[in-house]
């Protein structure tokens, strides 16, 4: 027999034992303790049983103060992600775009300008990420796994949301769309951390032994991916204005 999965029940609320009175989501399920956690974005999301009172909820939060003023702090230092509307711009592989909000069929590029139809404007987006950033991402690989004795069965690019990418047991690595957005330190970062995972599949020992000897400075590409954390699910979150 399939298993339901436990309704959830999402609210919005304020509490002011915090910082300037923060807003924070509550999401209630079928849980059997409140937890909270900070969204890249710094969203505060608060779970909780269903049957726990607000009182009691807000008084867990107001105990994680500090907790929740500090992961807020750090929060400020991510980059967020822009609203695509007309005249936002985009970096995309390194390359800075104005958008134009038109009534079209497809995205494409003139110039420096990056036309988005005004319909499906997301999705139109992703495809157009999608066509140029495989064909690069593709070379970088290759290229890499060559010049560090890698090798690699094949390169995709897909939307994956949780994850910069993934690598198979049959050697094909995974990346995710988003990565476009992000600077060429960053992404070459990801491009490494997959590779090593062709020789292990695990984050062992052995596997930040050799991330180390091929890319001495990872640690750094690190930090800079977290900054970029809520760009792993751009294309979900990103918002439109018409």
């Amino acid at each position: 027999m399939r298993r339901m999965r436990p309704q959830r029940k999402i609210d919005r609320r304020s509490n002011r034992n915090l910082k300037e009175d923060f807003s924070y989501k509550l999401i209630r399920s079928a849980r059997r303790s409140i937890s909270i956690e900070i969204s890249p974005s710094g969203e505060i999301i608060v779970r909780a049983p269903k049957t726990t009172t607000i009182g009691k909820i807000e008084k867990f939060i107001a105990e994680k103060n500090g907790w929740i003023n500090s992961h807020l702090s750090s929060a400020d230092k991510n980059y967020r992600l822009p609203v695509i509307k007309d005249g936002a711009k985009l970096t995309i592989i390194g390359s800075e775009y104005v958008v134009r909000l038109k009534r079209c069929d497809c995205a494409f590029v003139s110039g420096d300008t990056l036309v988005l139809p005004t319909e499906e404007t997301v999705s139109a987006l992703y495809e157009f990420v999608k066509s140029i950033f495989l064909p690069y991402v593709t070379q970088k690989t290759l290229d890499a796994a060559k010049s560090c004795g890698f090798v690699v069965s094949g390169v995709r690019v897909g939307n994956a949301q949780k994850r910069w990418a993934s690598c198979s047991a049959k050697k094909t690595i995974a990346y995710t769309a988003a990565l476009a957005f992000l600077p060429d330190n960053a992404v070459q970062g990801v491009i490494m951390h997959e590779l090593c995972h062709t020789v292990h599949m695990n984050h062992g020992r052995s596997f930040y032994g050799l991330l180390g000897k091929v890319m001495p400075d990872y640690k750094e590409s690190e930090a800079e991916l977290r900054r970029y954390a809520a760009f792993c699910s751009f294309f979900k979150n990103v918002k439109v204005e018409l």
